[in-house]
Order: C-alpha cells, then structure tokens, then sequence
C-alpha cells in the first residue's frame, strides 16, 4: 500500500507540474528557437523564399536602433526601430516620416527593408517585437506585409508577408 501511495502522489505532483510550468519567471524569457546571431525569415506573395543568415542589432548612444539581418553578400534585410531602452516591446510600422516622432499612445515606430539582386521591398504594415534580451543578445520575431517590385512579376503583384524570428548580437563596426 505505501508505494502505490507514494507513487500517486508522484503522479500527482507531475500532473501538478505540468500545469503551472517549469518554473521560468515570466512568459517570453525563452530565447527564439534559432541559433544564436542567427535569424530564420520566410517570404510568402510576390515572392516566395525562406532565407537564413547572420542577425545583428545596432545601438545609437546606448540605445536600440536596428537590427541588420544579413542574407549574403548582396542581400539583406534593414530593420529600423525608434531609438529605445533594450527590452521587450513591440514596434510598430509607421511611415518614414513619423519614426522619432512622439505619437501619445501608440506603439514605437519600426521601418524595414528587404533587398536582395532582383527584388527591394518596403515594410507597410505589421510588427517587429523584441521578446527576448539575454547578455549580449536581443531575439525577436517579425510579421511584416511589404510592397515593393521584383524582376519579372507583374505590377499587380507587388506585395509580400514576410515572418520569421531571431536572435541578434551586438553589430560591431571597425
């Protein structure tokens, strides 16, 4: 009687456990499930392509201003973001010349491109969100919806959805 006792109650404690968690201080500390300096992007619309590469953000007097995801040599994407302490937050996309301005009760500003040799869109709508900040790394996701041009695709077919997430270290310039 006393093991099948002990083991009921080690069954309810493992119920008990799955229910409230593994113990983690609050939703989001999880890193994105990319490598780190590492993003993941797919690309669905005008153009259809998943792309992988290095992620790197940038700081401008100490605070967040961008992230640069690097596809090669000759492609990338530019993320913008008003000027901001590191820490989770979503932005959200504004027109170029509404970035830095103060807008009472809305979400920071993001601006982003994709370029690559045969296609440049502009971000139109949508949210770049920090959820992750670790020592030396912020991570992130993006669902953005773009317009822009692309070789060999008709006019009427200039718009992109663009997701994906990563985890960025800190852009180094020499």
């Amino acid at each position: 009687m006393p093991a099948r006792l002990s083991f009921l109650h080690l069954s309810l404690a493992l119920v008990l456990l799955s229910i409230t968690g593994t113990g983690c201080s609050e939703e989001g500390d999880a890193p994105p499930n990319v490598d780190v300096g590492r993003f993941d992007v797919s690309v669905e619309g005008a153009m259809e392509a998943s792309y992988t590469g290095e992620a790197r953000y940038r700081l401008v007097d100490g605070q967040l201003a961008g992230f640069e995801l690097v596809i090669d040599s000759t492609s990338g994407i530019s993320i913008d973001v008003e000027h901001s302490p590191i820490e989770r937050t979503t932005f959200q996309v504004v027109e170029w010349e509404l970035m830095q301005v103060e807008r009472p009760g809305g979400a920071p500003g993001t601006m982003a491109f994709i370029e690559t040799p045969n296609a440049a869109f502009e971000a139109r709508d949508g949210t770049v969100s920090v959820t992750y900040t670790g020592e030396g790394e912020i991570g992130g996701n993006l669902d953005l919806t773009m317009e822009g041009s692309r070789e060999g695709v008709p006019e009427d077919s200039h718009s992109i959805r663009m997701t994906g997430q990563w985890i960025a270290t800190k852009l180094r310039i020499d």
